[in-house]
């Protein structure tokens, strides 16, 4: 005989709410979406699915209790048959992490996703930084708990669903009768009736609320990244667990740095003349770490300065950007006329390239 209680994890003395916690927290442990080709999680998935589908049901917890896992043979009480089949089936490809759903009689379904932007630095995308995101969702009802009901008490089971939330309409098309499953009009699909509404939420089960949430994110994503937070979205009508939260990563545009996928890039002026006669360069790269560059006499503009790994490391493989450093020639435009006639004097000693050719250097280093 099985032993739902144990599937459960619970004491035949525990209350209903302590049946729905222990059956969500075997949900979301075993659920097959979660352990694909698991065979062992798909079987005690399987079994607490079956377990709860009993023990959540008083007259079906009251029969077992009676006759055991055997309850109703020959009776005329069908057991669970190909209904439960279809109970479970409802989870295959439905299930999405931990607010994926538990989609049970008790028609447990999954509320609504939100998605929010994240705007990240260069600095954030190399080292990972904690956030805290401000979400505007709909959480469930503290006053009634979730059951829309004043004091959450007052509810009974819908006579016409049987506490199903499901209603057949049958239709005649000439010979034939087409059979369609539907929401119970009675009670709108809830397979519950709230006799005395919850004053707070209006028998809605869930209010809406402007939250702070904390979010961890990990080093190495990048603009165009979505992060998924189970269980962290809103509660739609009619759902029972909350949807899911997606963190849409966006890039800060105020930055001196530029990006170019995992590459870090940084624009320097120099004076022509440092350029000339050479200098150390200092810049502070994308964490903050001061970098010493030796610029050569006879430096061209646009010359590239590339340090190896210190750009950004992905955070699906092992690739790692590099940080560069481009240094382009500084041409002053408040000249007097005498520092022009200084400046004329050299200019002969000055051998002058094609800007456009040390353009497309540049570039083609740098893609290289």
């Amino acid at each position: 005989m099985k032993d739902y209680y144990s599937s459960l994890g619970v004491d035949k003395t525990a209350t209903a709410d302590e049946i729905k916690k222990a059956y969500r927290k075997m949900a979301v442990k075993y659920h097959p979406d979660k352990n694909p080709d698991n065979k062992e999680a798909e079987d005690k998935f399987k079994e607490a699915s079956e377990a709860y589908e009993i023990l959540s049901d008083d007259n079906k917890r009251k029969q077992y209790d009676t006759y055991g896992s055997d309850m109703g043979k020959g009776q005329g009480n069908p057991g669970f048959g190909p209904g439960f089949e279809e109970f479970f089936n409802q989870f295959r490809g439905g299930f999405g992490g931990f607010g994926g759903g538990f989609n049970t009689y008790e028609r447990h379904v999954k509320g609504q996703d939100i998605r929010v932007n994240v705007v990240l630095t260069i600095k954030e995308m190399i080292e990972g930084v904690h956030k805290t995101v401000t979400v505007d969702r709909r959480i469930s009802c503290d006053e009634c708990k979730g059951n829309g009901s004043l004091n959450g008490t007052h509810i009974t089971n819908c006579a016409t669903c049987n506490g199903t939330g499901k209603y057949f309409t049958i239709q005649n098309l000439g010979h034939m009768q087409v059979r369609q499953q539907v929401p119970c009009p009675t009670c709108s699909g809830r397979g519950k009736i709230i006799q005395t509404p919850c004053p707070k939420c209006k028998q809605a089960g869930h209010v809406s609320v402007s939250e702070n949430v904390e979010i961890d994110i990990p080093a190495g994503v990048i603009p165009g990244d979505v992060l998924q937070n189970h269980g962290m979205g809103s509660m739609n009508s009619g759902a029972t667990v909350p949807g899911d939260l997606y963190l849409q990563i966006k890039e800060d545009e105020n930055s001196i740095f530029a990006r170019r996928e995992l590459d870090v890039i940084l624009d320097v002026r120099a004076s022509f003349l440092d350029l000339i006669t050479g200098f150390d360069l200092h810049v502070n790269d994308p964490v903050d770490k001061t970098v010493k560059i030796t610029v050569k006499p006879g430096t061209q503009s646009g010359s590239i300065y590339r340090m190896q790994g210190k750009g950004i490391k992905s955070i699906r493989n092992n690739s790692v950007g590099d940080f560069i450093v481009v240094v382009h020639a500084n041409v002053p435009k408040d000249m007097s006329a005498k520092d022009i006639e200084e400046m004329s004097k050299f200019k002969n000693k000055l051998k002058p390239n094609s800007p456009t050719a040390n353009l497309f250097k540049s570039l083609f280093k740098l893609i290289d």
